[in-house]
């Protein structure tokens, strides 16, 4: 769970539940580790297995459901219009990024990195 979706369940801020994580990245150092490998196995390899052996397919299934959950979506909006959709693998630490948004991604990292200080001094 990442900050956004942490902030929505405990219904606080998202500075609160991106403090809340990053408490939990130092406690849990080893756990942090195990998971993050995890991920970067699953993103390699396209595979990741259970504790009881069975492998998990990512990728092109998941894309294939991604797409049909939009087209479903889209149509539900657009009363029965279908929007077409694109796809572009971004694979972490790299974020997707649009040329026509980047300049209100800028003004919207500033303003969270100007409001984190007033948060942290109020909690």
């Amino acid at each position: 769970m990442e900050a956004p979706s942490l902030a929505l369940r405990i219904a606080q801020p998202q500075i609160v539940a991106r403090d809340l994580l990053r408490s939990h990245h130092e406690t849990y150092p080893r756990f942090w580790t195990w998971s993050d490998a995890a991920v970067d196995q699953a993103m390699l390899l396209g595979v990741i297995h259970t504790v009881f052996g069975w492998p998990m397919r990512v990728g092109d299934a998941d894309i294939a459901a991604m797409r049909a959950a939009m087209a479903e979506a889209s149509k539900f909006v657009l009363a029965g219009f279908e929007l077409a959709t694109d796809v572009k693998i971004v694979r972490w630490p790299d974020h997707y990024s649009d040329p026509r948004g980047v300049e209100m991604w800028d003004r919207v990292c500033n303003l969270v990195a100007a409001e984190a200080p007033q948060q942290q001094g109020a909690a």
